[in-house]
């Protein structure tokens, strides 16, 4: 019966150093995995080639317009067109995965599928802001963003200027730009009856008209506001120099 009882207690000993050494050779192996060695310098490597190229493109943008502000610059992730143009060796791989928030890079934050606890770890090292998405979970389908006073920066879109007081305008990769208006449901009200002091003649409510199946009220309530169009109204056409002529205003995006 002794030998017995000292034969368990070897056994159980003898348990507990194998499961220490492998403890200890497995978390020796993850530190120096050379498959997780190599996908890190690889990381590091492409993504610092990103922010090099996103801050060049600021540059270049700044000299052509000196009103060009980086930090307005926001681009969600999953957004490859855009991304591609102010990073243009950026992969759709990394599109999905990484955003530029107020003009510099980010990684996306745990809300995203392609959320990956080693490449947030590799990205905080590189100094990149992990970027927490503030927009609500049930607008994720059409909103890219949001702005601090709770304007929706749609997807394909980038924020350039404004306020929600003083209008928030945005701009599509063609450079057109639409302003922010806010509304509820309630006030918004769509009057086709145009005074004819303002030269109408006719109402065209044909240009005036969503797809089937959408629903502007519903919009509106959902997100607080909608979108127009941004137009600079210019002398006549035809005309070197604003008079005080008749003539039909240029309207341009």
């Amino acid at each position: 019966m002794k030998n017995k009882g000292i034969s368990l207690i070897v056994l159980i000993i003898t348990i507990i150093v194998v499961i220490i050494l492998a403890t200890i050779i497995i978390l020796s192996f993850n530190r120096n995995n050379p498959i997780k060695k190599a996908q890190e310098a690889k990381f590091k490597t492409e993504v610092s080639q990103f922010k090099e190229e996103l801050l060049m493109t600021h540059a270049n943008n700044l000299a052509e317009n000196k009103r060009y502000k980086s930090e307005s610059v926001n681009v969600a992730a999953g957004n490859y067109s855009l991304m591609k143009t102010y990073i243009p060796s950026i992969t759709e791989e990394y599109a999905d995965r990484l955003y530029i928030h107020n003009g510099e890079l980010a990684y996306v934050d745990e809300e995203n599928v392609e959320y990956d606890e080693d490449e947030a770890s590799y990205a905080k090292e590189l100094g990149l802001y992990i970027y927490e998405s503030a927009v609500p979970q049930d607008w994720r389908t059409y909103i890219a963003d949001v702005t601090e006073d709770g304007v929706p920066i749609p997807k394909g879109f980038t924020y350039k200027e404004g306020t929600k007081s003083t209008g928030v305008v945005i701009e599509d990769e063609s450079h057109n730009e639409f302003v922010w208006i806010p509304a509820t449901e309630s006030e918004y009200v769509k009057d086709f009856n145009f005074p004819s002091s303002y030269g109408a003649a006719s109402s065209n409510t044909s240009e005036d008209t969503f797809l089937s199946g959408l629903d502007e009220t519903l919009d509106v309530k959902k997100y607080g506001g909608f979108y127009i169009g941004r137009y600079e109204a210019t002398i006549p056409e035809g005309a070197t120099s604003a008079t005080n002529t008749t003539g039909v205003p240029t309207c341009k995006s």
